[in-house]
């Protein structure tokens, strides 16, 4: 539980759909709601459980087309990606004398990514159908300290 900001970068490529092609970033708040549980596994050595929802919300991110640094668009402002995000996991880790806590998680997101933006409008207004989605998924390596 708390409230995490998250910083992603990388590069993407759809090639059905070419304006999501190019170097993206994304800033984010999560709020984990976990629910949990540990066990003592030996003197100051306790391993940990923990599942549940966290809640994405989407500060800002932008795409930037391979070599086109002028042609950079910001994502949520022309809606093709969606802002927020509901995603489900769990993970599995370690508390060390009370003081390091290692961890190895795993996040499916529920909510379909591709925002109204992609799905587009056909000549008499109605929503172009579409046969692709995207989902966030995330491995996430945590180290720790407590106090």
């Amino acid at each position: 539980t708390g409230l995490y900001y998250s910083f992603l970068t990388g590069d993407i490529s759809l090639p059905s759909l070419s304006f999501i092609s190019g170097e993206m970033t994304e800033h984010a708040l999560n709020i984990p709601v976990k629910a949990g549980f540990s066990v003592p596994l030996s003197d100051g050595f306790k391993g940990f459980l923990n599942v549940g929802p966290t809640f994405v919300c989407g500060l800002a991110s932008s795409i930037k087309p391979l070599g086109a640094d002028l042609l950079k668009t910001d994502i949520y402002k022309h809606e093709y990606l969606g802002r927020f995000d509901i995603m489900v996991g769990g993970s599995i880790g370690a508390d060390i004398n009370d003081m390091v806590r290692v961890s190895l998680g795993y996040d499916l997101g529920m909510l379909d990514q591709f925002g109204a933006g992609i799905k587009g409008k056909n000549d008499d207004g109605t929503t172009k159908d579409r046969s692709y989605s995207l989902n966030r998924n995330r491995l996430t390596v945590g180290l720790s300290f407590l106090f």
